[in-house]
């Protein structure tokens, strides 16, 4: 994975007037599209040495902090709730916990109105076992052309990434390449919700912003994106299975890998299972 120069980052971010009011915004349309993706923008008393601050920080995942009790936590939660679904399940329930939020937020932020979310002290909050809500930081809120922001987002998630990796890997024995599939599956995710909830793009916008975002991560490996026959709708199968269908509860997903495997075993000529793949006709 890749990120854009320092200087050229600071540019990216530092090149706008402070416009609150517009990551206010963008914090209220995340949480439309995803409800569990509610966020607030950090107070200055919250940032102060206060028993609130105190009790919040026991319960929050920070980034830029040692967050490895909070992860080991979070780890043992998972592990505990389904041990029938072994450390496959675990590990990547943990992993995909710790980076949804962030996705999510920078994909929309970038496509909304062209903000650069920066992830500098992140805070994510943490649930018997479940990461969903979160505090950012101050920041300014520069919208500039998407493809001028997707770069500079995409280096502040690349420093999350990295960062989150270093430190879960002190907990659990998580492979670099698995979590990158996984991060480049939550990332085409991210998009498609973009383009289908919010109307944020057109088809071929899709595919261009897809791979922008894929180039500025370094990314070389994600999946396509394809017409589903059935629904007329882009989509894709993920490269890297969850592993939910592992728990005694479970079932593997719509776009799961393992069943799309399984459609090609039962028919060579079902179209459902062999998609017609998009094209960009710009």
């Amino acid at each position: 994975m890749v990120s854009c120069c320092e200087s050229g980052l600071a540019r990216c971010l530092d090149s706008g007037i402070d416009n609150s009011a517009t990551l206010a915004e963008l914090l209220q349309l995340a949480a439309r599209l995803l409800p569990a993706l509610q966020g607030q923008l950090a107070q200055p008393e919250q940032t102060a040495h206060s028993e609130y601050a105190e009790r919040s920080e026991q319960t929050a995942i920070i980034h830029g902090r040692d967050n490895r009790q909070s992860l080991l936590a979070l780890y043992q939660y998972w592990r505990q709730q389904h041990p029938e679904a072994t450390h496959a399940y675990w590990w990547v329930r943990s992993w995909n916990m710790l980076m949804w939020q962030p996705v999510y937020l920078s994909v929309i932020g970038v496509h909304s109105g062209g903000i650069a979310i920066r992830l500098a002290g992140f805070s994510q909050h943490c649930q018997q076992g479940v990461v969903a809500g979160f505090t950012l930081q101050s920041q300014v809120g520069v919208s500039q052309p998407i493809a001028d922001a997707i770069p500079c987002s995409a280096a502040e998630l690349a420093a999350f990434y990295q960062d989150m990796l270093a430190e879960l890997v002190q907990v659990i024995p998580l492979r670099p390449a698995l979590a990158g599939r996984l991060l480049a599956d939550s990332l085409l995710s991210a998009l498609l919700l973009c383009y289908r909830q919010a109307s944020l793009m057109t088809a071929p916008q899709l595919l261009h912003w897809r791979q922008l975002w894929l180039d500025a991560l370094g990314i070389d490996n994600a999946a396509p994106f394809y017409i589903d026959t059935h629904t007329r709708q882009p989509a894709f199968i993920r490269r890297t299975c969850c592993m939910h269908y592992l728990r005694a509860d479970g079932d593997c997903c719509d776009n799961c890998p393992r069943r799309a495997s399984r459609r090609r075993k039962h028919s060579e000529t079902d179209t459902a299972a062999y998609p017609v793949k998009i094209t960009d006709s710009r």
